[in-house]
């Protein structure tokens, strides 16, 4: 999950701002659509992974991907792209599932995160900054999109965890609603960079969420 730096006073670094810049082939078949952040048609972003050279680019609704090439909307697994005037889709890259038969589950846990009891873990705030650090990998990690109900924003649904990533090894789940982060809700763009930055510095968080239709709560500490 990411956040664009726009006219709403946010910021992030690492990110691309002229996406197009970066040297690359026009064809589509060189580009792989690595994850999604959908929320208002104007505001949602995708980031893409140029295979020529492998790197991660973050691209909003209406920006150029590579030359000529055109991110015209987002889906939570899929995105639509204009390219010599006319639209054409990609469907989000997924890797092979790793075999789990004869693997310990312990060991495939991200280091510097370990599993208390059902719902308390323990981050090393290196790997907690690490993480926080690498917006491009965040966002194409995992998928997510607003949860309404009656028209109102009640938090983000996740629609896809990318096996391995830091977000499965804290206990998220697909189909969980994130509700909150420490107390601070999330029912927009807004909120969730609010709560993004606020994890840097922190010792400890929790995270309030639907799962089921059942109230959970996650918690962590970072050492």
């Amino acid at each position: 999950m990411s956040f664009d730096e726009s006219d709403n006073g946010s910021s992030l670094q690492g990110i691309k701002d002229n996406p197009a810049e970066l040297s690359g082939p026009s064809s589509v078949s060189e580009i792989l659509l690595r994850g999604t952040l959908c929320t208002t048609p104007e505001d949602s972003m995708a980031v893409f992974e140029l295979k020529s050279s492998r790197k991660q680019i973050l691209v909003k609704t209406g920006s150029e991907i590579i030359n000529g090439v055109y991110l015209h909307s987002v889906q939570p697994l899929s995105v639509s792209i204009k390219r010599l005037g006319k639209l054409e889709e990609i469907q989000l890259y997924v890797e092979k599932p790793r075999d789990m038969t004869n693997l310990n589950m312990t060991a495939q846990r991200t280091d510097g995160i370990r599993q208390n009891d059902k719902n308390r873990f323990e981050i090393d705030k290196e790997t907690l900054n690490k993480n926080l650090d690498n917006v491009n990998e965040i966002i194409s990690q995992i998928a997510m999109r607003p949860k309404m109900e009656s028209g109102v924003c009640v938090g983000y649904e996740i629609r896809r965890i990318k096996e391995g990533s830091i977000f499965q090894d804290i206990g998220l789940l697909q189909g969980d609603v994130l509700q909150r982060v420490n107390g601070m809700d999330l029912s927009n763009p807004e909120d969730a960079f609010r709560v993004y930055k606020s994890l840097i510095g922190e010792t400890s968080f929790n995270i309030e969420l639907l799962r089921d239709g059942q109230r959970t709560s996650l918690n962590y500490e970072i050492r």
